[in-house]
């Protein structure tokens, strides 16, 4: 990864950690498992749409939000796109473990997703 990203997610990582509370980090297997989510929702969202990462209002995106997730966002542009465990996209229910996964995956979305 590149130093932008890096630093934006420390950014991202402080402001969701004040809204959130919720310093800690899933174990290294579990990071790498959520990452590989995230990227095959990456890989779905480049396909059906395009031009997404446009589309997607950073400044109020929220993983853990229906409105304001990925998914949520794309559909107030009239995508029609379903919620998924393998792509990460299902808020709370792939994140059933803990509040821990939440975060982690607000903050990976944010570093795939900002331009």
């Amino acid at each position: 990864m590149n130093d932008s990203n890096d630093s934006s997610y420390d950014e991202n990582e402080n402001d969701y950690e004040n809204k959130y509370g919720n310093t800690d980090l899933p174990s290294e297997e579990e990071q790498e498992e959520l990452r590989k989510r995230v990227q095959s929702g990456v890989k779905l969202f480049d396909k059906k749409v395009p031009d997404w990462r446009n589309l997607i209002d950073w400044h109020i995106f929220d993983f853990n939000d229906i409105i304001n997730c990925v998914v949520g966002q794309l559909v107030k542009h009239g995508w029609r796109l379903d919620y998924s465990p393998s792509t990460g996209t299902n808020l709370g229910k792939v994140c059933s473990k803990s509040s821990i996964e939440v975060a982690f995956l607000h903050h990976e979305w944010l570093k795939v997703g900002k331009v």
